[in-house]
């Protein structure tokens, strides 16, 4: 069965924050919801396809929270 999640659960199953996770949408990387009025809801495995893209780009190595872990501001 799938299941419907909010930026909140995205965020929290990305590892990353909410603030990142909406960047990320509106860079065009995170997949688009499905909009309900004004909610947005996405698919668990669009986020898991999501997820295992990712790493892939990374060659297997990095999530996407691991790739922002321990960058700083500025850099």
């Amino acid at each position: 069965m799938m299941k419907m999640m909010n930026m909140n659960e995205v965020a929290a199953r990305l590892g990353i924050c909410r603030r990142t996770a909406e960047a990320l949408l509106a860079n065009g990387r995170l997949p688009q919801p499905v909009r309900f009025g004004r909610l947005r809801r996405w698919l668990d495995v669009q986020i898991e396809e999501f997820m295992i893209q990712e790493s892939e780009k990374a060659g297997g190595r990095a999530t996407p929270a691991a790739a922002n872990r321990g960058r700083r501001r500025g850099n």
